[in-house]
């Protein structure tokens, strides 16, 4: 009798147990109560198993993907001898299949009792069946199948299979009526008290995936979903208080979500936490604070991470400087094919700083970068071309790549093009367009446009003569240390040319272009 009972106690228990975390009743989802129940039915292998899975996922217990992985290949054996018979056996071996538990033996039986079940209508089946299919683990992919599996198993009211279904059908090139069938789907299972598809629909309402965007609403489902436990949520929780995105601005607040987000299975969470400390938007945090959450990151993959780091060697942020590490940290992160590291690395190439200089590697790893619309690559590239750095002189080719770039806003390469328009180098003299282009730089704040416009206003080259706007840009270029502004700005004062003649601020400018080797203010100093 007392066998009896415990069997019975047991079979009850691994029922409250699946339907809090498989969702195979209507009650509401409940991962922490789920593990809960299921580690207090010590032996039944199964509860077991699911007790490694969920620690495996991270979802209920601790994130621990090596100790789950270790409790499901204990338990494996025992399992798969109860899978013929028990539905719920041969799902958790569906799900073991991801942490690598399963080997390909052990296939046949599950795949054969998961589709009977599915038959059945059960929705933890057909769930867990569809994961096949879509992955093509254990049987031949056909995202076909997935979809009539999830479809089914949705429409019974399953919110995993809700959430899964939208997963399924949504993103950036589904066809809008499937983005928005995909956010309703998110918002039932959200609403059921799904934590992942509470951010599945706030990911929805963050970009506007079949429904309105709306920053507000998704901050408040990702906060949500944060605190029922789901990482990725707390990732973004924390990114809403960086930014101050559907939520007032807090430092604070922003790094207490991405502290406890870096403890889960996110790898961009120490990534954005490390960039935060590094650009000091965390009081009391700086890039030594960021260099292990950083490395952490690195190591993991993450080419952002590795790229965050080059820019702490590279400038020597809150540590002593070093371009050795930050050109092994910038290669790390362009073999991934992040831009802006290809684009560093390419500079580190050109300047031989922390790598042996070389030439031709640069203009090969800028172009790569100009390829992926990097303004900057575009711009070095043109200097390169114009300067015959590697690459035979080409003024022609280097005012495409300053065209290009300029197009894309850079200010340099906007100067740099209306300096070969003015003299007429290697495009069609326009000094009307060099004029034009130098005032769009100058505006931008770039202090050698802003030099440059000074002239063409005073010679009235390009635009009608203006000898005010002409002392209004020469002088804002010389207070920014530009020893052409300077020296200009000295001649206009010694003329009384747009200001007031004053000898005295004349010799001042005079002298501090002369103090940077600017030859004409040498030799009007000798005259």
């Amino acid at each position: 009798m007392k066998l009896k009972e415990t069997a019975g106690e047991t079979a009850t228990g691994r029922a409250v147990a699946a339907e809090l975390y498989c969702g195979r009743g209507n009650s509401r989802l409940d991962f922490d109560r789920a593990y809960q129940t299921f580690k207090t039915l010590k032996e039944d292998q199964v509860a077991a198993g699911f007790t490694g899975l969920m620690a495996y996922l991270g979802e209920g217990a601790a994130w621990d993907p090596e100790a789950g992985r270790n409790i499901l290949c204990e338990v494996r054996p025992a399992v798969l001898k109860a899978v013929p018979t028990d539905p719920l056996a041969a799902a958790l071996i569906g799900w073991a299949g991801t942490a690598g538990a399963v080997t390909v033996e052990d296939w046949g039986p599950v795949v054969s009792a998961l589709r009977q079940a599915a038959k059945q209508d059960d929705p933890l089946a057909q769930r867990v069946l569809a994961g096949l299919y879509a992955t093509g683990t254990g049987v031949r992919k056909h995202p076909g199948h997935a979809r009539t599996l999830l479809t089914r198993a949705a429409a019974a009211g399953d919110a995993l299979a809700q959430d899964r279904l939208g997963l399924l059908i949504s993103g950036p090139e589904a066809p809008a009526a499937d983005q928005k069938k995909a956010a309703a789907l998110f918002r039932t299972a959200a609403e059921r008290g799904l934590p992942l598809a509470m951010t599945d629909y706030a990911d929805a309402l963050a970009f506007g995936a079949g429904i309105p965007q709306d920053d507000r609403k998704a901050f408040g489902w990702y906060r949500r979903a944060a605190k029922r436990g789901v990482f990725s949520a707390m990732l973004q929780t924390g990114r809403c208080y960086l930014e101050g995105c559907g939520t007032a601005a807090d430092p604070s607040k922003a790094e207490k979500w991405l502290v406890r987000a870096c403890t889960g299975r996110v790898p961009e969470a120490p990534a954005v936490l490390g960039e935060a400390y590094a650009e000091h938007r965390i009081a009391g945090r700086t890039a030594a604070d960021a260099l292990p959450l950083l490395k952490d990151a690195a190591a993991r993959g993450n080419a952002q991470a590795s790229y965050d780091l080059g820019l702490i060697y590279r400038d020597g942020r809150d540590t002593s400087q070093d371009l050795k590490a930050a050109a092994v940290n910038f290669a790390a992160a362009a073999d991934t094919g992040h831009t802006a590291a290809v684009y560093e690395l390419a500079l580190l190439c050109y300047a031989g700083a922390g790598v042996t200089q070389d030439l031709p590697r640069a203009l090969k790893l800028l172009k790569k970068a100009a390829a992926a619309d990097h303004p900057g690559a575009m711009f070095s590239l043109g200097i390169m071309y114009k300067r015959g750095e590697g690459v035979k002189a080409d003024l022609a080719k280097a005012a495409e790549y300053f065209a290009a770039a300029a197009e894309r806003g850079s200010a340099p390469a906007q100067n740099s093009l209306g300096a070969l328009y003015k003299a007429g180098s290697g495009v069609p003299k326009d000094e009307p367009r060099a004029f034009e282009l130098f005032k769009a730089a100058a505006k931008q704040g770039d202090v050698l446009a802003q030099s440059n416009l000074g002239i063409m206003y005073l010679l009235g080259c390009g635009t009608a003569a203006s000898p005010e706007k002409a002392f209004k840009w020469t002088r804002r270029a010389a207070r920014q240390g530009n020893a052409e502004a300077e020296y200009n700005l000295g001649l206009m004062y010694y003329r009384g040319k747009g200001t007031v003649k004053d000898l005295k601020k004349a010799a001042d400018w005079i002298s501090k272009a002369e103090k940077q080797g600017y030859r004409p203010a040498e030799e009007e100093k000798k005259a």
